[in-house]
């Protein structure tokens, strides 16, 4: 059984990148996938910072395509990102590399997966 406040957060990321996973027809599906991947603290720390880093990306640049930009992001994290556009590339790896400190607050989101600061992140 996982952490009630872990699943806070996680379903805070289906929320922003579950439309990226066709894979997974519903948040349950996302849910399941972490319970069996043993390093799920890892992985809550990784989606998290994609989350953070495709929302933030957004925000400054709403023209962007969401899909592009998640792609792009998932790049980064896969240590793949050598093909993106330098710009680009640098902009993710900072807000990847340096999500807003108030999401590792586990207290920071309601049961429903929302962030409570409101805001675009929400």
């Amino acid at each position: 059984m996982l952490d009630p406040k872990l699943q806070r957060v996680m379903r805070w990321q289906w929320r922003h990148l579950g439309k990226f996973f066709p894979m997974h027809q519903s948040r349950e599906d996302w849910e399941l996938e972490y319970v069996r991947d043993p390093d799920i603290l890892g992985q809550i720390s990784r989606w998290s910072r994609v989350a953070y880093a495709l929302l933030e990306y957004m925000h400054r640049h709403p023209d962007a395509d969401p899909q592009t930009v998640f792609v792009s992001l998932n790049a980064i994290v896969s240590g793949q990102s050598e093909k993106l556009p330098r710009a680009m590339r640098r902009e993710l790896l900072k807000y990847a590399d340096r999500p807003d400190e108030r999401l590792s607050d586990l207290n920071s989101f309601t049961e429903d997966g929302r962030f409570i600061d409101g805001g675009y992140l929400e």
